[in-house]
């Protein structure tokens, strides 16, 4: 049997136990088998013929005959297909097919299902909601996004077009879908539909990740790697989707299905039904956060479970969890010094082989240094300074590891007060729903606020040990567009109350 037929029976064989798993869990939906579906297409298409422009036919059919106008349908398939099992690796895109972005799988979904309604969606929303577009902190990172995309890179030499297709890249990839869940999800139901499609999505990576993993990786490594690499080279690929496909690194995996199992807690715990089978899910997302071997994202998800139980508790028992989480993190940082695998006389130039603690705290260091240099608005060329040449790791790539050094010293400060600023507003939103939640004793918005709280709370924690680079940004903006809706919709909610509006509850 060829890899391409296996990797269409495999793909089918997670989707078909992540179906298993949602109605085990009293989620039985049409369109949730109406999206797998649609996966194993793209996924047949795609591992079949190796042909960029036949899966762009299929989309496009898919837009034509079943998709069509439906903002719905265009939007939670979107979501739902964004991480679809296969992306890159196994066809080549044709990376300049577009004059003005490079083509990728999500790119071509966002032109052909979303760009076409956007003046629909923009008609739907009201005066007030189209006010979101005028949100300062977004704006100037937007904007700060623009002046990047042409200003000098230490990484290739600036061209006009490479600019206009690298601010091109950042409104499909960040901006419109930041604001398409803003502007849509401004009902609970709509705001359901997007958590579901986000964690279908998650699950499916999940059964996939602990699939692999219970194979030892063999699905992985004979699939895609069998005569391209060496056996002893595949540990940097440690999961199926995690090199040249949508996720091209463990901790982007990671940070994906931190996401992704945050938001599921939003939905799937609104009542205790089919309480076991929930808790079994929650133990694939954990399972599938443990295979990725990404410390950075397994101690966000410590804590995304902490917040959400604190934020869950009566604040009588808030106090005991807390210390209890003191005492954990003790013994867990303890156990981790003891057995970090970086000696003194290590070498930088194989520190992605041994460990990058040593690495990270070097890192650092040194990027605390150049903060002064250009401490308003940074300097895109930070990495020609001699002080990072020493940090410059085996495969040649000077990593910063930490979001926020990174985009300080990059970007500078004020850009990084205002992507604070858009994640404290973020977890504010969250937590001004769980009080509203706890003020009316209604359970459902008090664990929609406390998911999203803690989802927020662990993506910060997680960026500060990755770059802000591949996958994450997109993540990010996700996250932050539902936690956005969210305090829209809060805000909606009262004005009701008031007799200023009208909510629709779904």
């Amino acid at each position: 049997m060829s890899n391409d037929i296996k990797i269409v029976i495999i793909v089918a064989f997670v989707l078909f136990v992540t179906k298993v798993l949602l109605v085990l869990a009293g989620r039985n939906k049409k369109e949730d088998t109406e999206i797998l579906v649609l996966w194993i297409l793209i996924t047949a298409a795609a591992s079949l013929t190796h042909n960029f422009y036949i899966v762009v036919f299929l989309l496009i059919l898919i837009k034509i005959f079943f998709l069509k106008n439906d903002l719905s349908k265009n939007i939670t398939a979107y979501f739902a297909l964004w991480t679809i099992i296969p992306a890159y690796f196994i066809m080549d895109f044709p990376l300049s097919s577009l004059p003005l972005m490079n083509a990728t799988f999500q790119r071509m979904t966002m032109v052909i299902w979303i760009l076409p309604l956007l003046p629909k969606l923009l008609n739907q929303a009201s005066l007030k909601g189209r006010r979101v577009l005028f949100d300062i902190p977004v704006l100037y990172l937007i904007a700060m996004g623009i002046v990047v995309a042409f200003s000098e890179h230490y990484h290739y030499q600036i061209t006009t077009i490479g600019s206009v297709k690298e601010t091109m890249q950042l409104f499909m990839d960040l901006v419109i879908p930041y604001f398409v869940i803003v502007l849509w999800a401004d009902t609970w139901s709509k705001l359901k539909k997007v958590l579901f499609a986000f964690m279908l999505g998650g699950l499916a990576l999940s059964v996939f990740g602990v699939l692999e993993a219970v194979l030892n990786w063999n699905v992985f490594t004979e699939m895609v790697f069998s005569g391209m690499l060496p056996v002893d080279e595949t540990y940097k690929y440690r999961a199926f989707l995690r090199a040249r496909a949508s996720f091209p690194e463990p901790i982007s995996y990671g940070v994906f299905v931190l996401i992704t199992m945050g938001l599921s807690f939003a939905v799937m715990f609104r009542t205790k039904n089919q309480f076991m089978v929930k808790l079994l899910i929650i133990m694939i997302f954990l399972a599938a956060l443990y295979a990725a071997q990404s410390r950075g994202d397994q101690i966000a998800a410590v804590l995304f479970l902490t917040m959400y139980f604190f934020y869950k508790m009566q604040s009588s028992s808030r106090f005991i969890l807390l210390i209890l989480m003191i005492i954990f993190l003790s013994v867990a940082g303890y156990i981790f010094k003891q057995q970090s695998p970086v000696g003194v006389n290590t070498d930088m130039e194989k520190v992605d082989k041994h460990g990058t603690f040593e690495y990270r705290k070097e890192m650092f260091f040194a990027l605390l240094d150049l903060i002064p240099k250009h401490p308003y608005f940074g300097n895109t060329m930070y990495k020609k300074d001699p002080s990072m040449e020493k940090l410059r790791q085996g495969e040649g790539i000077i990593d910063p590891v930490n979001s926020y050094l990174a985009m300080a010293v990059e970007l500078g400060l004020v850009t990084l007060f205002f992507f604070v600023l858009f994640i404290i507003r973020s977890a504010r939103a969250g937590i001004g729903l769980v009080k509203y939640g706890y003020a009316v004793n209604n359970q459902l918005w008090v664990n929609l606020g406390a998911a999203v709280t803690a989802t927020v709370m662990a993506l910060s924690v997680a960026l500060a040990f990755t770059s802000f680079s591949d996958t994450n940004p997109p993540v990010f903006w996700f996250t932050m567009g539902v936690a956005r809706a969210i305090q829209l919709n809060l805000k909606k909610k009262l004005e009701i109350e008031k007799g200023k509006d009208e909510y629709d509850l779904g």
